[in-house]
């Protein structure tokens, strides 16, 4: 295997924390950026999209893009989102295919507004809500500028469904009520198709040291709701799923700015051109079991 220097842009995120401890255990070289300029050190550097222009980091064979604002109330509320998710990813985006890296940008399926079912690859993007049509312009803006420098042979943009670790919200909860036997109350009505955060740095991994262009995608096998996807996190875990009593958002009186029909995408060109599938929920379930019985938190 050939070593590569490998940036990843937001190395302090949930993925992008397990996507560095991946790369270095195969043995190449990475650099994180971060926005706590006291983290500063020898293999993390400062970047901060909000206020750009930075120095642009040259030198690296792979770049993978993981920065931005992803918080759906701020993409709603705050002008800043855009700016970070859009403007100034394309511009930054735009530098460093300029310096013949190759990109791979991480999106979402939310681009493609959660109503047609297996959305693939080249499908077209129908987006309903702030941060989707952020990730969807985010797209187009980056695709828009490799083909203004005929770069498009150095630029992957890979979309993933919800990622999971034994510490994203709201398991670790639910864990707790059901070894203190209290009722648990998911939504009946929000659907996912989710993927653990080993599936979801290893697949971005491979596609981005493959150094592909195009369009992937990264997804669970199956769209479940969180009253089902309770059941089976009890049942796998060791608990009483008897406690568990389905509501709706409507009936707990919360707004969800994101209620898809279909969660999953299509993964047609990425299982033939790279060879992964889509993950089984079975495989999240043993690798959020692991990671408990471990103690290990992303």
């Amino acid at each position: 295997m050939t070593t590569k220097c490998i940036l990843i842009v937001g190395g302090d995120s949930f993925l992008g924390k397990t996507l560095t401890t991946h790369l270095f255990a195969l043995g190449h070289s990475v650099t994180t950026t971060t926005r706590q300029k006291e983290q500063v050190g020898p293999n993390k550097i400062y970047v901060d999209l909000a206020q750009l222009p930075n120095q642009i980091p040259v030198g690296f064979d792979v770049c993978i893009l993981l920065a931005g604002i992803w918080n759906y109330q701020e993409c709603e509320s705050s002008p800043l989102a855009w700016t970070v998710n859009v403007d100034n990813m394309q511009l930054f985006a735009g530098q460093l295919l300029k310096s013949n890296s190759h990109v791979t940008f991480v999106s979402s399926n939310t681009v493609f507004g959660g109503h047609r079912p297996w959305c693939n690859e080249d499908d077209p993007h129908t987006p309903a809500f702030a941060y989707a049509k952020h990730k969807a312009a985010g797209e187009s803006a980056i695709l828009k500028t490799a083909a203004a420098g005929s770069a498009e042979d150095r630029l992957s943009i890979v979309r993933l469904t919800k990622i999971l670790g034994v510490e994203t919200s709201p398991i670790p909860s639910w864990l707790d009520d059901f070894a203190a036997g209290k009722p648990v109350t998911p939504f009946s009505d929000l659907i996912f198709s989710p993927v653990s955060i080993e599936f979801a740095a290893k697949g971005v991994a491979q596609i981005a040291l493959s150094e592909l262009h195009g369009n992937f995608h990264l997804s669970g096998k199956e769209n479940i709701d969180y009253f089902r996807f309770a059941i089976n996190l009890a049942e796998n875990f060791g608990f009483d799923p008897s406690i568990i009593i389905p509501i709706t958002s409507t009936e707990a009186g919360i707004s969800i700015p994101f209620l898809p029909a279909y969660s999953g995408l299509g993964m047609n060109r990425t299982q033939s051109m790279v060879g992964i599938s889509p993950q089984p929920l079975v495989d999240v379930m043993n690798d959020l079991l692991n990671q408990y019985k471990s103690g290990t938190t992303s």
